[in-house]
């Protein structure tokens, strides 16, 4: 079957007014010179355009508009790096706007400041300038770490400035970066634009000119985070002369505004119905926005009015366009963008130039990937074979045409405004794939969620999305073009399988993959009866767990094979405290690393895995062998070449069963090592849900103890790999800025630190650590070594090896040690008012928040336990503590340190499972008299959240209330600790 020529958006009136514009085209010589002017957060949907009539005029009535043109991600930075590149954002694994998983910082590391746009046409013969917002995490101090490449000329909007409309601060070339506290933002970017164009016309070369505002972005002052509580994104500001524009404009009042049935899945559908307090506030943050514009409507037509007064303004493409959409009320969520709902992910497009029809409106689907092949395109440049795009209709109609777009999303969801009524800037688990495809024939959006919910929606007849068409929610005699919504179903799964992973040709033409023999190309042959049996049979899309910014590529299956399975797998421990846009939280890598393989070496398979090269040279017996068999799987890589992530010795990813390989040696664990370090809680440790570095320090421990052959050897050899590993990275956890905390002293550059974040609370790597330097004080390395020699050939060691603690500690495990307190006492974690308040701010149960907050007091204990018995009589180790504290005392870690209450609820504590976790915590809600409310988690407590969570009155706040408490118990505390602690406390 071929593809209707409908389905593709192309009319006959279109091919002859393209076909004449080309030959006006071609009689130019010099190559194209290009303006892309980007907007950041504008919607389409929500009618901004027709607010700016300057930007009317010069692109839509001069130019070509693309009225369904989307982006991939519906986030700034993800976005950005994948325009600039021409990659989905699971190819460039920048997937986020802050380190570790996005920002400039991973982008750097990623590769790409040699590799992506600016650098090609640079290559190519243009002279290239950029002015306004590159990217997230691009800042006053990591601007130079290395300067981004690829410009002639550079002028660059900086963090944490990026957002404050009138305190930005740019910096120009490779000069230091300069604050324009008191002036406007736009003001300040069309000044700089309008230099950089004269620059540009003036040259004998061609140009790329790339211009970036920052509005209608919220404003944010991003120096309040520190110990101010979230960082919340308030309403844009307009300049003076636009603030009383629009004065009646509202939010379109359209079927998916604050609709008085829930629609959307997960957090979406439980938002509240809102008050007429907050539609008028949405009002209100909507108009900002609009005003906003204004700014930008000026810099377009300043722009344009003197290319128009140049010679080159026929010899020019002018591109206008935003990041990401933006929505405003739409079911009921408040200011923000995303979601993959049309309201996010379609933004306005337009271009002018030569050989482009004045006034036409193409209904041809492209995305931002689209849009670096096209720009090659235009100048005559061969396209790369890493771009999962394909140009656009505009001045080369050969190009491959595609009805589909790959949406993607990982981590939280980030709420704008001040009347957001949730408490939080962010909501976790917002994580989703999903699939936009769209023809004259059909409309249709279908996704899935972390949590494994579904979504579809038929826009041809619910153009707003409020009626789920998944069989889950939906009447069963629900259809779509005649077919029944099963049907359909499979179709776009299959569908969302390829293009969930996929890479170069195959995000193209994705059906090719499904139908190598290439008789299928679009959805509506795909629906044909006879297919009806493969595509059941194909595996559908789904989330093993609720992952934050880690997905697995996969060869996606084929009509001729079978599928390799399900593309994402991976843990986060939710209780640690810290934004949970960070996590996961308990990684050490912010760069990527060479793997670290003790119990198998790898190779990278055609599926992207990566598998066992075969055996090892540690000495292995039979009992051994299930293991050893473990293989390194990548965590969120984002090709089967990529390197994958440190710290990595879990089972394979095609064996969802084979964490269970570790179960005897975490039994091991808690039975022998847990009474007398109980550092971790054993109820809520779940080997399937660790992360890496904290499940093999619990594993090394467990081998240690076992009385397998060869274990204790695998353990050593496991220890001093984890220990050079520790080392190697101490840039990523020494330096991990809690979120919601008090800056550093003065004595630190908290900017540096920051930037070199891998985790902004990763105390569960602290945990790690914690758990090998205990392991040091097991080993006594010099018998060990006369052990070894003494081995028979089976290379087992002879001399058994209890848990006998020694006092023998290698000076790199004393830096070791040394770091992880000065890490511990600059994070603060040991300060029990700090640490409630942080807690409190996240999203996560109070189950949750409660093991967090025992784990961290037993952290600090077993830490200061580690110190007493290493000593602190060592002038070197002395010194380097004396660094950290200030000169006060040689003890690495004082008991005014320790600045917390006693543990609490041991009862709690020792559960040894889920099951008994919940028998518990009903038993402690019948004492406390509380009522236990299956989807309030808050109504149990114990002790001492129960003092915290009631008003205290004119005694004070919840904070001052905290210190209190503690005030009046941290001397027991204290005490038990000094008199020889020994167990909890």
């Amino acid at each position: 079957m071929k593809v209707p020529a409908n389905s593709l958006g192309l009319t006959c009136g279109f091919m002859a007014a393209l076909e004449a514009g080309l030959a006006t085209a071609q009689s130019v010589s010099k190559p194209p010179n290009f303006l892309f002017i980007m907007a950041d957060d504008q919607d389409l949907k929500l009618d901004s355009m027709s607010h700016m009539p300057l930007t009317t005029k010069h692109m839509q009535d001069k130019g070509m508009s693309f009225v369904n043109h989307f982006v991939t991600t519906a986030l700034c930075c993800p976005s950005r790096v994948s325009l600039l590149t021409g990659r989905q954002a699971h190819n460039t694994n920048v997937t986020d706007v802050h380190p570790p998983w996005g920002g400039y910082p991973k982008f750097i590391n990623q590769g790409f400041n040699d590799n992506y746009l600016p650098v090609w046409m640079q290559n190519a013969g243009y002279d290239t300038y950029y002015t306004g917002k590159l990217m997230n995490a691009h800042s006053i101090d990591n601007y130079d770490e290395p300067h981004a490449a690829g410009f002639n000329g550079s002028d660059f909007l900086l963090d944490p400035y990026t957002y404050d409309y009138m305190n930005a601060t740019y910096q120009r070339n490779h000069d230091l970066p300069v604050s324009y506290l008191g002036r406007h933002t736009t003001e300040v970017l069309t000044e700089k634009a309008m230099d950089f164009l004269e620059d540009a016309l003036t040259g004998e070369r061609p140009f790329f000119l790339t211009v970036t505002p920052i509005a209608p972005h919220s404003n944010m002052n991003g120096t309040s985070g520190a110990g101010q509580g979230p960082l919340w994104m308030d309403e844009p500001i307009p300049e003076e002369r636009h603030k009383h524009l629009f004065p009646e404009a509202k939010v379109p009042r359209t079927a998916n505004f604050n609709p008085k049935e829930p629609t959307g899945v997960s957090w979406i559908y439980d938002l509240p119905y809102r008050n007429q307090s907050v539609v008028d506030y949405n009002d209100h943050y909507y108009r900002q926005r609009l005003r906003a514009l204004q700014g930008v409507d000026e810099l377009v037509n300043s722009l344009i009015a003197r290319l128009e007064a140049s010679a080159e303004i026929d010899n020019t493409y002018i591109i206008y366009t935003s990041d990401n959409g933006f929505h405003i009320g739409q079911h009921r969520l408040p200011p923000g963008k995303t979601c993959a709902f049309d309201e996010d992910i379609r933004v306005p497009f337009f271009i002018r130039g030569p050989g482009i029809p004045e006034g036409q409106q193409q209904d041809i689907v492209t995305t931002h990937i689209d849009i670096a092949p096209t720009l090659f395109s235009l100048a005559s440049l061969p396209l790369r074979d890493d771009f999962d795009g394909t140009p656009m209709p505009i001045a080369d109609v050969k190009g491959t045409l595609h009805e589909h777009v790959a949406v993607e999303y990982w981590g939280q969801a980030m709420l704008e405004g001040g009347l957001s009524n949730l408490g939080t800037p962010t909501v976790p688990n917002n994580t989703y794939k999903a699939v936009r495809i769209l023809s004259q024939e059909y409309n249709l959006f279908y996704s899935v969620w972390c949590n494994n919910e579904h979504e579809l929606y038929d826009l041809s007849t619910d153009p707003y999305q409020v009626n789920n068409l998944h069989p889950r929610v939906s009447p069963k005699n629900a259809t779509i073009l005649g077919y029944d919504i099963p049907t359909v179903i499979d179709r776009l799964d299959a569908l969302l399988l390829v293009l969930k992973s996929c890479k170069g040709r195959t995000c193209i033409k994705p059906w090719e993959v499904l139908h190598p023999d290439g008789s299928v190309q679009n959805l509506l042959e795909a629906l044909d009866a006879q297919y009806d049996a493969f595509y059941h049979d194909q595996p559908k899309v789904s989330y093993d767990r609720i992952v934050s910014n880690a997905e697995y590529p996969v060869v996606p299956p084929a009509s001729s094979g079978k599928s390799t399975g399900i593309a994402t797998k991976g843990s986060i421990r939710a209780h640690w405290p810290g934004s949970v846009r960070s996590a996961p939280a308990h990684f050490l890598e912010a760069t990527p690393f060479v793997a670290i393989s003790v119990l198998t070496t790898v190779r990278t398979s055609q599926s992207g895995y990566l598998k066992p090269a075969g055996p090892v040279a540690w000495p292995k017996s039979a009992a051994m062998e299930a293991f050893l068999a473990v293989a390194v799987p990548p965590r969120h890589v984002t090709s089967p070449e990529d390197q994958p992530s440190p710290f990595s010795a879990l089972p394979s990813v095609e064996d969802h069963d084979s964490t269970t390989r570790f179960t005897p040696y975490i039994h091991l664990y808690f039975a022998h090592f847990h009474p007398l370090w109980p550092i971790l809680h054993r109820a809520t440790f779940n080997p399937s849900d660790e992360p890496l570095l904290l499940l093999q320090a619990v594993s090394m421990i467990g081998l240690w103890v076992s009385d397998e052959p060869s274990a204790r050897e695998v353990a050593i050899g496991l220890h001093r790999k984890l220990g050079s590993a520790i080392l190697s990275q101490r840039e990523n956890w020494t330096h991990a800025l809690p979120f919601y905390t008090e800056a550093f002293d003065k004595e630190n550059n908290t900017s540096i630190v920051e930037q070199a974040t891998a985790s902004r609370c990763p105390v569960a790597t602290y945990q790690a650590i914690l758990l090998y330097l205990i392991f040091s004080l097991v080993l006594n390395h010099n018998s060990i070594d006369n052990s070894t020699s003494n081995n028979d050939n089976t290379g087992i060691c002879t001399i058994p090896r209890p848990l006998d603690l020694t006092l023998t500690i290698s000076k790199m495990d004393h830096h070791i040690l040394s770091l992880l307190v000065g890490t511990c006492l600059r994070n603060r974690i040991f300060y029990y008012p700090q640490m409630m308040e942080r807690y409190h701010h996240t999203m996560q149960s109070v189950t949750c928040i409660w093991v967090g907050m025992e784990e961290l007091k037993r952290l600090g204990l077993a830490l200061y336990r580690v110190c007493r018995l290493c000593g602190s009589g060592s002038d070197r180790l002395a010194s380097e503590v004396d660094s950290v504290e200030g000169g006060e005392g040689r003890k690495i870690l004082r008991i005014s340190d320790l600045q917390f209450p006693p543990p609490d609820s041991r009862h709690l504590w020792e559960a040894q499972s889920d099951r008994e976790m919940s028998r518990l915590l009903q038993m402690e809600a019948c004492r406390s008299g509380m009522r236990l409310d299956g989807r309030d988690e808050e109504n149990w407590i114990s002790s001492w959240l129960c003092t915290t969570q009631r008003d205290f009155g004119t005694k004070g706040s919840l904070l001052s209330r905290v210190r209190t408490l503690l005030v009046l118990s941290q001397y027991a505390s204290y005490a038990a600790i000094s008199s020889g602690m020994k167990g909890t406390s």
